[in-house]
């Protein structure tokens, strides 16, 4: 089965919270496509146009970058370019994995845990993906990076490190693990969750997607389908 690429990200490892995974099924660090699980590396905090240097998301990333003001204002200034060059789609979506490991190299070295990750679509969600943003009210969603890479239809390469039950909202991911399910779909579906914790298999991915398109699962309100993740090293040399 093909899959399509829909988007390169920079995310960095969050350790399990307290609330997740009362049947202890999920490793200790997690790596999502979600941001309200995962931070992304670099998110719409690097807009001037979408923040300032007054929020909250600003001040945090600042920190955690620990770059000097002039570093962090040549990033800002990169990105608008690579925005407006289509090479770095809204809010956090890079476009092409050359890029993103250039940016990653160049900029965010003092994260732990980052990891360039490739996010794809199965091919057999694809039609269903464009129905469902085919209407003149989606057309903002069709302005975000992550539509913009899909309909690409650039087909994945790499192999997957594990499959990730996400609900694109239209502007981000939402993970199955927003809604506190990773329980719950273990028990009615067999799930079984690897070393990143992500879903281990396809095809239990798939069958907990059409489980929560059929509503047979309350989940939020999305785009739901079994995401396929891929691992690109930051540091290995990329082809031109």
């Amino acid at each position: 089965m093909k899959f399509y690429v829909a988007g390169y990200y920079g995310i960095q490892g969050s350790l399990k919270q307290s609330w997740m995974d009362t049947e202890n099924l999920l490793p200790e660090k997690i790596w999502s496509g979600s941001s309200h699980i995962c931070p992304k590396f670099p998110d719409a905090w690097i807009f001037d146009w979408v923040t300032d240097n007054s929020s909250e998301e600003r001040k945090s990333a600042k920190m955690a970058l620990n770059l000097s003001l002039d570093q962090f204002s040549a990033a800002q200034r990169e990105f608008e370019q690579l925005f407006a060059s289509d090479q770095f789609g809204f809010p956090n979506v890079f476009m092409n994995s050359i890029v993103a490991a250039e940016q990653l190299r160049k900029y965010f070295y003092n994260l732990p845990d980052l990891k360039l990750l490739g996010i794809a679509m199965p091919e057999t969600y694809f039609k269903e993906f464009l129905d469902a943003y085919s209407g003149d009210e989606s057309m903002y969603y069709r302005r975000n990076g992550v539509y913009k890479k899909i309909i690409q239809k650039e087909v994945c390469q790499s192999p997957a490190i594990g499959y990730d039950l996400l609900a694109w909202t239209g502007a981000d991911y939402c993970s199955f693990l927003c809604n506190s399910l990773e329980d719950e779909i273990h028990q009615k579906h067999g799930v079984q969750y690897n070393d990143y914790g992500l879903v281990s298999t396809y095809e239990q991915a798939h069958r907990v997607s059409q489980a929560i398109g059929n509503l047979e699962i309350n989940a939020e309100e999305g785009f739901w389908a079994p995401w396929l993740v891929f691992e690109i090293p930051i540091h290995q040399n990329l082809p031109n």
